[in-house]
């Protein structure tokens, strides 16, 4: 597997990734919503880092940013479904730690839904843990 920048046509695939896990989390996505995040991938401001996985075609991604010098947050890491249980998103993990020390950040930090209990012990094993609570309030209710 190698890791490279992004390419034509990665992030469509991101983006699709994206929307199929709101899905499957029972999460309503909205088209301003998606359309934001496919403008960030795209932009790729200073502050931040896209790092494809490549394994015979495109396997995943995680972007990354850097908050404050000291704190590089995961925005997201996802894996394509047929290419998950086979270590993409711990060498994705590990190459956003290596350039995370880099930068010189001590410390980075995600977000999980707690039912995504595949991803939380993906994160759970490389030494994340829980920092603070998330709250939301739906405003269409």
């Amino acid at each position: 597997m190698e890791f490279r920048g992004l390419e034509k046509g990665d992030i469509e695939k991101i983006v699709r990734l994206r929307r199929e896990y709101y899905e499957c989390m029972g999460e309503k996505l909205t088209v301003p919503s998606l359309e934001k995040f496919k403008s960030d991938l795209e932009k790729q401001v200073m502050n931040q880092r896209l790092v494809i996985a490549d394994d015979d075609g495109f396997a995943g991604a995680i972007f990354l940013e850097d908050r404050d010098g000291a704190d590089v947050y995961v925005k997201t890491l996802q894996v394509e479904p047929e290419k998950r249980g086979l270590g993409i998103g711990t060498a994705l993990l590990k190459e956003a730690e290596d350039w995370a020390k880099s930068i010189g950040a001590t410390s980075m930090t995600l977000t999980v839904k707690p039912e995504n209990t595949i991803a939380k012990e993906l994160y759970e094993n490389k030494g994340f843990k829980l920092y603070r609570y998330l709250m939301k309030k739906d405003l269409e209710e």
